[in-house]
């Protein structure tokens, strides 16, 4: 029994304001997808961001700068992604599969994110990691991913605070150096890239989204990371610090303590031989935000820097440890507003706190980037 393109449409995700369009199998033509009877077209972007965007776990991945991407034609790159996703399935499995793609902008135009939907017969030969992460629906498999783009404006001033190049450079140089009397020479040979280096955020089917960067890199000439970054010691404080201090900020008293729960921060030895492996400690927020008050009100004239908050904590919790706490390192943090750990594994929770976690990353790729982006695996 065969299906008209309108019965099949229905099935399919609902598009939102932005871009989208649809590419099924069962009708070898592209649709056009009216917007304004969505869903999501009636909601603030607040609102289609924390539905699109949040609570999903995002990997990060390096990649060299996207030329030529240029907002207005959202919706060619959207058909062209369709056409470069059916021509590749056409060539890899001699059949045509329906897609579905939705490009959302945000924050006013810096924030783009693509979502993909790949329909599939069910009696398709497919690879075993898609069958077990896809979702069937009859004799039909539906596979998703998800990536998403950030061009940070130069003239945002949000959280100016919260990311400051001078204030992250001072810090890493002081981590560094206590590692190694050059480190600072070598680091401050790594600033001086003709590049910059950029991030793309990924989430869903890895095959899929392979051949997603496939066509970012023949669309904008640009070269994606194959592998998830996996984020320093150094680096991952600096997050983790920078998550802490903006949900300080941006919460009121009453809502640190009757609202924002304990976050975990999570250790691993660096010692082989030591009988513990890692550690957990639960931190409540509101002890959190009132040694930041502390010391805040003890420096009249200079607050403590975002690097200081981690410091803090752990000195007023490691002092109870029956642990030679020198030997472990922070692994990951886990929090109400989002997490972020050594794997390069990034979920936020709170709209609030996207873009000073955004900011963040970029500015720490802009002091100390890795040497290239086309390195096998990724470090930063």
């Amino acid at each position: 029994m065969t299906m008209t393109q309108q019965q099949h449409s229905a099935r399919k995700l609902s598009p939102t304001s932005g871009a989208s369009d649809i590419f099924s199998y069962h009708d070898a033509s592209l649709s056009q997808v009216a917007s304004p009877r969505s869903k999501l077209y009636t909601l603030s972007e607040k609102q289609r961001l924390q539905h699109v965007f949040l609570e999903k776990p995002w990997e990060i991945h390096f990649t060299s700068p996207l030329f030529h991407f240029d907002s207005r034609h959202l919706r060619q790159y959207v058909r062209d992604l369709i056409i470069h996703l059916r021509t590749l399935s056409v060539a890899a499995f001699h059949q045509e599969f329906g897609y579905q793609v939705q490009v959302y902008p945000f924050m006013s135009d810096t924030l783009f994110l693509f979502e993909v939907c790949e329909e599939r017969a069910g009696t398709q030969n497919t690879i075993g990691p898609l069958e077990k992460k896809a979702s069937k629906i009859g004799e039909e498999i539906i596979v998703h991913g998800s990536f998403m783009l950030y061009f940070p404006s130069k003239t945002s001033s949000t959280y100016v605070q919260a990311t400051s190049l001078e204030e992250l450079r001072r810090s890493m140089d002081s981590q560094h150096s206590k590692s190694s009397a050059s480190s600072a020479t070598t680091t401050n040979k790594k600033k001086k890239r003709k590049e910059p280096q950029h991030v793309i955020f990924m989430s869903g089917e890895e095959s899929l989204l392979i051949r997603c960067c496939g066509w970012l890199q023949q669309q904008f000439q640009c070269v994606v990371g194959q592998q998830t970054a996996q984020l320093g010691y150094s680096h991952l404080r600096l997050l983790s610090n920078l998550l802490i201090f903006s949900c300080i900020q941006t919460m009121t008293p009453q809502q640190r303590r009757s609202t924002t729960g304990p976050f975990l921060l999570k250790y691993q030895s660096l010692n082989g031989t030591s009988n513990t492996k890692s550690y957990t400690m639960t931190i409540p927020f509101a002890n959190a935000a009132r040694l930041y008050s502390q010391e805040s009100s003890k420096h009249v004239d200079e607050a403590p820097s975002i690097t200081d908050v981690l410091t803090m904590i752990e000195n007023l919790y490691f002092q109870q440890l029956p642990l030679n706490t020198s030997e472990f390192k922070l692994h990951e943090l886990q929090m109400d507003a989002g997490s972020i750990s050594s794997h390069g594994l990034l979920k936020i929770h709170l709209h609030e706190m996207i873009e000073p976690i955004l900011n963040g990353i970029l500015a720490m790729l802009e002091i100390y980037p890795v040497s290239s982006a086309t390195q096998q695996a990724l470090r930063l």
